[in-house]
């Protein structure tokens, strides 16, 4: 068949059969596939092996492994652990809880924490009111709690001032008042209503309620939380105790979805590619890809398949660091230092064969370049065959 048409500007190599008795030559033109189909069979393979990745690893291994490593009765030890270090901060009595149901519950208790601070200060000088604590928790806290460096009151009520010993809310401390600095009395008249569980404020009050435990009380108390946690013996033990059995939870993550992305990388990238005849992958069979050795446009061998493989392998675990997200929480990925290397790797991996496919004149890509193959339209391949091959005309490739 006589090919009378203008070269695709993406052409490989073209075949001519070539027969001397006659006049006229007739051409058979290769040319690959293009750059966008070829990138979104890539990007089919990625997402159906991402897919049953994560299926694999939900539905099938983490469940097994679960109970194998006493998960549950683990996540139960954390729990314990954790509420034992919140009880600590109580029995050092620089933290306060509302009610059982909020107990272990952090940043509750120290937002109640903080209305407490700004009640101590709003009645500290009415001898006629009861109020629910009757001393500064962060004063408390760094003259009979601290153990890092000894604090005299003046030090610490400088943590309430400016540099220049001013405060929006409290009047210019100067040691009296027994040593602790005196609310605003606009602000101890405005406030105190809000203490009455008989009285109402409005929204207004409530707004500079909170700024003031914000901007007073929370960027003093969270560094004396800091502080504890580090410095207190038994805190850093059940940390430690906590710590190691994330350690432990991370490892068997990493396990089981090496596990997962194997199992599916095998099945789709191993096994489908050696048993199809054209050696094709999913979403080359999707988007109708097919490939073929770049010297004789025959489908590759399962020796040459069997080349492809680790470079496959590296094309596909980017995904790796994203399988376990479901049970691991996305903000916690990046806390598995193995998926992440190894995610890290295939990224640039994936990113330099792009560079290569862009810039070299056949748009070929690592794999094809040290494979020595082409990825063509699969309508092409069977034109050449029915053309050219089973036509049994003389071939000579140039």
């Amino acid at each position: 068949m006589k090919q009378n048409q203008t070269k695709p500007q993406n052409e490989i190599l073209d075949v001519k059969n070539n027969q001397e008795s006659q006049e006229n030559q007739e051409t058979f033109y290769f040319y690959s596939a293009s750059l966008g189909r070829r990138v979104l069979s890539y990007l089919a393979d990625i997402f159906i092996s991402f897919i049953l990745c994560v299926f694999v690893f939900e539905i099938i291994y983490w469940p097994i492994t679960k109970p194998c490593i006493s998960y549950e009765e683990k996540v139960k030890e954390i729990t314990v652990l954790a509420d034992a270090r919140i009880q600590l901060m109580y029995d050092e009595e620089f933290l306060f809880y509302e009610n059982d149901e909020t107990k272990y519950s952090a940043e509750p208790n120290i937002n109640y924490t903080g209305k407490l601070f700004t009640e101590f200060y709003v009645f500290k000088d009415q001898n006629d009111k009861t109020t629910t604590l009757n001393f500064d928790p962060i004063i408390h806290y760094y003259e009979d709690v601290c153990t890092t460096k000894n604090y005299d009151r003046d030090m610490i009520i400088s943590f309430y001032f400016n540099s220049e010993g001013e405060s929006e809310y409290f009047e210019k401390y100067s040691g009296s008042a027994a040593n602790l600095p005196t609310l605003k009395q606009k602000y101890i008249e405005r406030w105190a209503p809000f203490f009455d569980e008989n009285d109402e404020v409005s929204e207004d009050v409530k707004t500079e309620i909170n700024t003031f435990i914000l901007t007073t009380f929370r960027v003093n108390y969270l560094p004396i939380i800091e502080d504890f946690a580090k410095n207190n013996i038994e805190y850093v033990s059940y940390t430690n105790l906590i710590s190691s059995i994330y350690d432990e939870f991370d490892f068997y993550y990493q396990l089981v979805t090496f596990g997962a992305f194997l199992t599916v990388f095998i099945a789709l990238f191993v096994v489908v590619p050696l048993t199809n005849k054209r050696g094709q992958t999913i979403g080359k069979m999707v988007c109708k890809l097919n490939v073929v050795n770049r010297k004789n446009f025959q489908f590759l061998s399962k020796k040459a398949r069997t080349a492809r493989i680790l470079l496959n392998l590296l094309e596909q675990i980017p995904v790796v660091l994203f399988i376990p997200f479901i049970s691991v929480g996305f903000n916690n990925l990046f806390n598995l230092p193995v998926l992440l290397i190894f995610t890290i790797v295939g990224a640039i991996y994936c990113i330099v064969s792009m560079v290569i496919t862009l810039i070299n004149s056949y748009r070929l890509s690592i794999k094809e370049l040290l494979t020595n193959s082409v990825i063509c339209d699969r309508d092409l391949i069977d034109k050449y065959f029915r053309e050219v091959v089973y036509a049994e005309k003389t071939t000579r490739i140039e």
